[in-house]
C-alpha cells in the first residue's frame, strides 16, 4: 500500500472553507480512481492552522497514474488559488506496517 500526505497550512478562519473544498471536490476527484483506496481529512485539535490529507493507494503505480491524467494537481492548484496563503507540502510512503482493530 501506498499513502501520500498533504499537509496545509491555512489562514486562520478557513478550516470550514478548506474543509467543503476537500470533501466536494478534493475527495470527490479521487474516490472513483483506478487504485484509491481511502482519504481521511485531519484537523489539529491544538492548531487551527494546521490540515492533513492522507490518501491511500493500492501502490505507488496507481497514484502515478492518477497524476497523469493531470486532474490531481488541477485540484490541489484550485485550493491555492481559492484560499490565497494556503501553504502545500506533499509526501509519499510506502506502508510498509499496520495493524487493524480485530473486534
Amino acid at each position: 500500500m501506498y499513502a501520500q500526505m498533504t499537509h496545509l497550512l491555512i489562514p486562520l478562519g478557513k478550516q470550514e472553507e478548506v474543509r467543503e473544498f476537500v470533501e466536494s471536490h478534493y475527495f470527490k476527484n479521487i474516490q472513483d480512481r483506478e487504485g484509491f483506496i481511502m482519504a481521511h481529512l485531519l484537523e489539529a485539535i491544538d492548531d487551527p492552522l494546521v490540515i492533513q490529507i492522507i490518501t491511500y493507494w493500492q501502490n505507488q503505480q496507481t497514484i502515478e497514474n492518477a497524476r497523469k491524467t493531470g486532474s490531481l494537481q488541477e485540484t490541489v492548484q484550485f485550493l491555492a488559488a481559492s484560499i490565497p496563503d494556503v501553504r502545500i507540502q506533499r509526501q509519499g510512503y510506502l506502508v510498509t506496517v499496520s495493524v487493524e482493530d480485530k473486534s
